[in-house]
């Protein structure tokens, strides 16, 4: 559910009245809230409903499971496989799909009450089903509407009337979130629930030093960093409780025991602002007992969304898929996976879509940023500033240096379950800033080449598609009737492409720009465009330019190298005939070789030949040709040949 209240939604057509003025507001008068008159819905606890105050019989766990997913789903519509995988993840029974409809048909019956009197509906949407409730009813919404109406009033000054929001917010809770109902997308809602109550406690806490009763918080924050030991800001409420209560001696213990802490379990110097107050402390800064006339709350609770959109017609990549979701669900340890292949052969596409399926597993916000721009490495500095600003965090880049940014980050994000994706990397040092330090985190990073010296990266290489995914790729975006009227034909297109998915994104774009022409002959003119020295058509030098891009971020050796290869077209080479093209010693080419195997411009077999994609092949030879000139292509040439003859 959304971090505030929505209030009135247009699009339910009158139905959720009550928040319309007719019912009760959200947070108003709780009281023994779940006593009230009508249907209420129970979260924060065990999974339960009350019709006038009486507990309703929601039947086996299982129903009581799908009734909770559709309510943290806040009227979202539910896909009928979502409801299946939550229930029973990797075993599923036969029959999954009847059993969910007949736990929505008893959900319906048992709730019909509510539909009559229009503050309910249960609907079905195509495959799947949604729920419409009075956010009034569901004590989630009502927490959070308290909550936001405490941070309003903080805002405005008057923390009194804040911390009774906060107050009234706390007693909505019966236990642990959840109860009830189990499964890996349950584990993740639970510790998402905990994770929002323990900051709103903190918030709390916070309010009640701002009025005055420091002392008295002091026992309930030794107990809290007890619980919860490496949340860096519990410790700087207890610290500065402790100063407010005349302990400076003891809030200066804690801070040692917590650095002492944070070295030993993490490996890390506390953050920025156990550090600065900390300092202030040992300084007596009188602002330290004065009050706060508004929130100066550092970090607000926000859930970043920032995934770009699945990218259309992805299709195949099952292997390489499965292997990322193994990997990264459930949230355990801090996983950091690597996709890397060459050029246009899909990484990005790859990395995006499998995210996309995850977002519900790393509910406290999925974050996204290109590390290139027109082949510039974008500084580390610039994606940290946008990710601290997602949070609520305003850090310009420009007057911080980047170990104080990437500690701030790491701060942030602590106890949090967030997935991150990093897309077209150039190195480790612009990736390794980036890193979020807790567990319960995921990391996925795409780049050109496999970074080695990332600790705990997982490397997930991707190569072209197989040759029928690719023309499933073709024919969804070209059209059905082309690939069925001239299979033959559309099968050595993609295969001219190397079944690489850029390049076939552009012949499949030609031929719908161009109807009029058959694939054999935009095949043929394909071709034509490969053998000239440049592109000559606007949408090949799309490709063209991607390479060339490529091309740049290798040093020297490795582009002369990689430009030499494309020479051969696509001959498979032992190292001794590798060595003869490149004229250099065996053990050079070798490095040299396999440097570029790490970076995807040659392919690397068992038995250690090493040869080039049909299409990466022909942009190398149009680049040697440019770039390195006639006279030493055909001097590398030569030299492969000599050799040849001499073994042959």
């Amino acid at each position: 559910m959304d971090a505030t209240w929505r209030g009135t939604s247009t699009d339910l057509g009158g139905l959720l009245s009550a928040v319309n003025g007719k019912g009760e507001r959200p947070g108003s008068s709780i009281g023994p809230w779940r006593e009230k008159a009508g249907l209420r819905f129970g979260l924060l606890g065990a999974v339960t409903a009350w019709q006038d105050g009486a507990e309703l019989d929601l039947g086996s766990p299982q129903q009581r499971a799908v009734l909770a997913h559709l309510l943290l789903r806040d009227g979202g519509h539910v896909p009928l496989g979502e409801l299946i995988d939550s229930l029973w993840g990797d075993d599923v029974p036969r029959g999954a799909r009847s059993t969910v409809r007949t736990y929505i048909y008893r959900l319906r019956r048992l709730l019909d009450p509510a539909v009559t009197d229009g503050h309910m509906a249960l609907l079905s949407q195509g495959p799947g089903y949604s729920i419409l409730v009075d956010p009034a009813r569901v004590d989630l919404t009502v927490f959070q509407q308290c909550v936001a109406d405490g941070k309003a009033a903080w805002d405005l000054g008057d923390i009194g009337e804040a911390d009774r929001w906060f107050e009234q917010a706390k007693t909505l809770w019966r236990g642990d979130p959840l109860m009830g109902v189990s499964g890996r997308y349950f584990d993740g809602q639970r510790d998402r629930l905990d994770r929002l109550r323990s900051t709103v406690l903190e918030e709390g806490l916070r309010l009640k030093i701002e009025l005055g009763q420091h002392s008295l918080v002091v026992p309930e924050l030794t107990e809290a960093v007890t619980r919860h030991p490496l949340r860096e800001h519990l410790w700087e409420l207890l610290m500065l409780a402790l100063y407010r209560s005349g302990s400076q001696a003891e809030a200066l213990a804690a801070y040692r025991h917590v650095r002492t802490l944070l070295r030993d379990e993490m490996g890390l110097e506390p953050g920025p602002g156990l550090r600065d107050l900390h300092q202030r402390i040992l300084e007596s800064d009188p602002s330290l007992t004065g009050m706060a006339t508004g929130r100066q709350r550092a970090y607000e609770l926000v859930a970043p969304a920032q995934l770009p959109p699945p990218v259309d017609g992805f299709v195949g990549r099952e292997t390489e898929i499965r292997e990322i979701r193994d990997s990264l669900i459930p949230p355990g340890q801090r996983e950091i996976i690597n996709v890397t292949g060459v050029v246009g052969v899909g990484k990005s596409a790859l990395a995006i879509s499998v995210c996309q399926t995850l977002r519900a597993w790393f509910p406290d916000g999925q974050l996204y940023a290109e590390l290139s721009e027109d082949g510039r490495r974008v500084d580390p500095r610039e994606v940290l500033t946008g990710f601290l600003l997602a949070f609520g965090v305003h850090a310009p880049a420009h007057d911080r240096p980047l170990a104080e940014l990437s500690a701030m980050w790491r701060s942030v994000v602590a106890d949090r379950k967030i997935l991150v994706l990093l897309d077209d990397a150039h190195d480790s040092a612009q990736v390794m800033p980036l890193l979020p330090g807790s567990h319960g985190c995921g990391v996925l990073i795409t780049s050109w080449r496999r970074l080695v010296d990332v600790p705990g990266l997982r490397p997930v290489p991707v190569g072209g598609l197989r040759p029928q995914e690719a023309l499933r790729l073709l024919s969804g975006l070209a059209g059905d009737r082309r690939v069925a009227e001239e299979p033959e034909a559309c099968a050595r297109l993609v295969a001219r492409c190397s079944h690489h998915p850029l390049p076939i994104r552009v012949v499949a774009a030609r031929l719908l720009g161009r109807p009029y022409l058959s694939v054999d002959q935009v095949d043929a003119r394909v071709q034509d465009d490969l053998r000239q020295l440049y592109a000559v058509d606007e949408d090949c030098e799309v490709v063209d330019r991607r390479y060339g891009l490529a091309l740049d971020r290798l040093n020297p050796e490795l582009a002369r190298a990689a430009m030499l290869f494309g020479m051969t077209g696509g001959r498979s080479l032992d190292l001794p005939a590798a060595a003869a093209l490149l004229g250099l010693p065996k053990t050079q080419a070798c490095r040299v070789s396999e440097a570029l195997g790490n970076a995807h411009f040659l392919e690397i077999d068992s038995k250690g030949n090493y040869w080039q994609a049909a299409i990466v092949c022909a942009l190398m030879r149009r680049y040697a040709l440019r770039r390195r000139g006639v006279n030493e292509c055909k001097a590398a040439l030569d030299r492969l040949s000599a050799h040849l003859d001499t073994v042959s």
